[in-house]
């Protein structure tokens, strides 16, 4: 019989995994061609980056300021920023992938 002291202990490495998901999930994988052109005017992300004059690979994906991409999501997407429009497509994608 598991103690309360046990189901805290899984509650916390259930938390630790679910929390260490989205860093195994590619951007590719969840910001797919359909999610992009349902929420932009461009067929894919690569697309919306180059139109924003930002490079495509992961460095100078990171190497973009938060204020300045925001803005741009802001203003060429249904989202009001990139943790928005990242966060929707995640939610996205793991409901499909649940089967919801």
């Amino acid at each position: 019989m598991k103690t309360l002291s046990d189901f805290a202990d899984e509650l916390d490495r259930m938390q630790k995994s679910f929390e260490s998901i989205p860093d195994k999930i590619s951007l590719d994988e969840i910001l797919t061609n359909d999610f992009m052109q349902s929420h932009t005017k461009f067929h894919s992300f690569d697309e919306l980056l180059q139109a924003g004059g930002f490079g495509t690979t992961t460095e100078e994906f990171k190497a973009i300021p938060d204020d300045i991409f925001d803005a741009y999501i802001s203003e060429n997407t249904d989202f009001k920023s990139w943790q928005e429009m990242h966060d929707s497509a995640l939610k996205k994608y793991l409901s499909s992938k649940l089967g919801f």
